[in-house]
């Protein structure tokens, strides 16, 4: 689905699956703080979420459409970063294993978080006794299309 050495970007449905993201986030923090507060509290709130949300929401935004991939016959190359750009480049036969994830929100979207596993230690995390493991890169792709890129890597 994906053409070879040519810049791809992620969905523009992205962009509405992060705002319904955070407007689902603020609904929930609004309700449990009208039930638990009926004061001049409720405003504070209001105005610290315009405060703080939504200059949050806008650089999300913005930092989304910075984020684009290349595909070549043998790597892939993940690029990010408003003001300062980022690139990695993971070879295809570094990786160890590629997954899809897809909750109930994102389907809704036709949205698929493909993660991208290599054998790297950086991804492990050991803080306080406790370890946790996060892919070496990850991209939010239509269904079709993480699908598609999950074989493509796998067949390499």
């Amino acid at each position: 689905m994906f053409e070879t050495n040519i810049e791809n970007k992620l969905p523009l449905s992205l962009k509405w699956y992060a705002l319904v993201k955070i407007a689902l986030l603020f609904f929930i923090f609004s309700l449990i703080f009208i039930v638990f507060s009926k004061s001049i509290w409720l405003y504070i709130f209001f105005f610290l979420f315009i405060l703080f949300g939504l200059p949050v929401w806008i650089y999300l935004m913005l930092s989304l459409k910075f984020i684009s991939f290349v595909i070549t016959e043998n790597t892939i190359t993940i690029s990010s970063g408003i003001f300062f750009k980022n690139s990695k480049t993971i070879s295809f036969d570094k990786i160890q294993n590629c997954d899809t994830s897809e909750g109930i929100l994102s389907k809704m979207f036709n949205l698929s978080k493909i993660n991208i596993w290599t054998a790297s230690p950086s991804q492990i995390h050991i803080e306080r006794g406790n370890s946790s493991n996060k892919p070496e890169q990850f991209l939010w792709l239509n269904v079709e299309d993480a699908h598609w890129l999950k074989n493509f890597i796998c067949k390499r």
